[in-house]
């Protein structure tokens, strides 16, 4: 995934570049109402400082976090071509994405794959399609199965008494997937996004990633595995194969 986006984030021949390019050979930057032009950032008191605008004499400064979404979308900054949006995500036009654009995305995507469908001789709709929100579905899925590894590494060896120590002290899984999907309650990623997959075993969740998903994945369970000594130390062997038989 992240060698996708950084193939379109590619400077020379990204599709975000080409974007950039046709915006600015037809002109759309220029003028363009609200825009602000950013000349500097202070990463750590977090403010933009501001070219002045048409009129005004002075260069001006704000703090990025009390700029909305709209406000976003109108920063730019002055290259060698010209104007360049400093949004991430922009559309084909070379503006920069609303946050409901995405669903236009989907559904040009979706339509591309209906008329592909048709123009094969086949009726109905196509079996192949995309929302949005399955993205969070699969999203939840990859994660589950990455923290569900990184779990069983970081335990192994410890003793029953130890692996609750460590979940009170980081908190558990369902808590850890909640917090990067948004929910405030760790039950809605458990019984909503996850629940048809509780019966899966690991080792056939983690054959559903590609190699670029495997190879991160096994770098996260080297770097959670090693030990910093500011966790419990695991249980040799031998201990714990005493503790298994006493149970």
């Amino acid at each position: 995934m992240l060698s996708v986006v950084e193939a379109y984030l590619d400077p020379v021949e990204g599709s975000r570049r080409l974007a950039i390019s046709r915006a600015q050979r037809a002109g759309r930057y220029d003028g363009l109402p609200g825009a602000r032009i950013v000349t500097g950032y202070d990463a750590r008191t977090r403010v933009l400082r501001l070219a002045p605008q048409a009129g005004g004499s002075r260069a001006r400064t704000v703090p990025v976090d009390v700029l909305g979404p709209g406000e976003r979308r109108l920063l730019f900054r002055e290259a060698e071509r010209g104007l360049e949006p400093l949004a991430v995500w922009l559309t084909p036009a070379g503006m920069p994405k609303k946050p409901q654009g995405w669903e236009d995305t989907f559904q040009a995507a979706n339509a591309r794959i209906q008329q592909a469908w048709a123009a094969g001789g086949r009726h109905g709709e196509a079996p192949l399609f995309c929302r949005p929100h399955m993205c969070r579905h699969s999203f939840a899925l990859k994660w589950f199965s990455i923290l569900s590894l990184a779990w069983e590494q970081r335990l192994d060896g410890f003793t029953a008494g130890e692996a609750a120590d460590m979940r009170d002290l980081f908190g558990d899984l369902w808590f850890q997937l909640a917090t990067l999907m948004g929910h405030a309650d760790p039950s809605t990623t458990r019984e909503t996004y996850l629940e048809p997959f509780s019966s899966l075993r690991l080792d056939y969740l983690m054959s559903l990633l590609d190699e670029d998903e495997r190879a991160g994945v096994d770098a996260l369970v080297r770097a959670v595995a090693v030990g910093t000594g500011k966790v419990l130390a695991a249980v040799p062997a031998d201990e714990r194969d005493l503790a298994r038989a006493g149970r």
